[in-house]
């Protein structure tokens, strides 16, 4: 129909359609690329040790430790706990969670669920392990 119309219309078409379909896929590889390139400067491969969160049952049982500083939560300041696929985050206030991978916590996830159940109440406690995102 248009190719009636116009000279290299046809030509035209394919060449925009090559260039939509590609330019997504060199902008991904691109991303990808930098973001490889920044964990290999970075060091990153195999992750890296930022704090070790330590649980107790005292009323001050939530303590933190990077290489600079330490500090300690009360149970009952904590904003709430979520479990997720393969951690459990606590957040200590809305905007900053302690992320609790479930192949590094001693004594498993169970046992640290066990014990936010136990030292906070039911409605800071959040399972999302079944939640499709």
């Amino acid at each position: 129909m248009y190719r009636d119309r116009a000279e290299g219309a046809g030509v035209l078409v394919v060449t925009l359609a090559i260039i939509g379909a590609l330019l997504p896929i060199v902008y991904l590889g691109a991303f990808f690329n930098s973001v490889r390139q920044h964990i290999s400067r970075h060091g990153l491969e195999k992750g890296k040790h930022v704090y070790t969160v330590n649980l107790s049952e005292q009323p001050d049982g939530i303590r933190v430790l990077n290489e600079t500083e330490q500090a300690k939560y009360r149970w009952n300041l904590i904003y709430g706990a979520y479990r997720i696929k393969s951690c459990t985050c606590l957040y200590i206030i809305r905007d900053r969670a302690f992320l609790l991978p479930d192949d590094i916590i001693e004594g498993g996830p169970y046992k640290l669920w066990e014990l936010l159940r136990i030292k906070l109440p039911p409605e800071k406690l959040h399972d999302a392990r079944n939640i499709w995102i």
